[in-house]
């Protein structure tokens, strides 16, 4: 879908979670084993880094680390807004059980995507990359961003314990992706 859109040359940018911020991490899991796809796809993909209470930024809340996404907006056409709680996954085809809402307003467009710019800023949100292919053809991701003001690169997932790490690896190899 994002790959197409991309393919006819519009902007595509997706902003979510990152491991260390997310409060769920089993679908962490299952997003991401498609963070490579997307970025092949031309997608640009960003991922909320957790940010200390004292300089959060509003609208943003969570339970595990002061800061989750759980609202999924769109911006289509500068004019028309998409904001809901309602998943883009299988499950969620099948069994809806959140809402959203279409508004068209260029205002309101013009706002969110001002507000999703903020977003993905280098302090707020690690952009996630990945290499070009070693010499055996191996690819791997990495992440950047400007925590503290400094330029950072990161070859896993940033601020994440190992345990943490560890225990996201292990949920990616039950077949539950339909489930999520």
């Amino acid at each position: 879908m994002f790959g197409n859109l991309v393919k006819r040359g519009v902007d595509v940018k997706l902003l979510t979670n990152s491991l260390a911020s997310t409060d769920v991490a089993i679908v962490h899991a299952g997003y991401a084993r498609y963070r490579a796809p997307l970025i092949d796809a031309g997608v640009q993909l960003y991922e909320l880094r957790v940010i200390p209470s004292s300089t959060k930024k509003r609208f943003f809340r969570g339970k595990r680390t002061g800061i989750s996404l759980h609202a999924k907006a769109f911006v289509i056409d500068r004019r028309i807004t998409f904001i809901g709680s309602m998943n883009i996954d299988p499950r969620s085809e099948l069994l809806n059980t959140e809402m959203g809402v279409l508004v068209e307003s260029p205002e309101l467009s013009r706002e969110l995507a001002a507000f999703f710019n903020e977003a993905i800023e280098p302090d707020s949100s690690y952009q996630v990359r990945i290499t070009k292919p070693d010499t055996e053809g191996n690819r791997k991701l990495y992440w950047t961003g400007t925590p503290d003001g400094k330029p950072a690169t990161y070859n896993t997932d940033p601020n994440a314990s190992v345990w943490r790490r560890v225990k996201t690896t292990l949920l990616r190899i039950f077949p539950i992706e339909g489930l999520l």
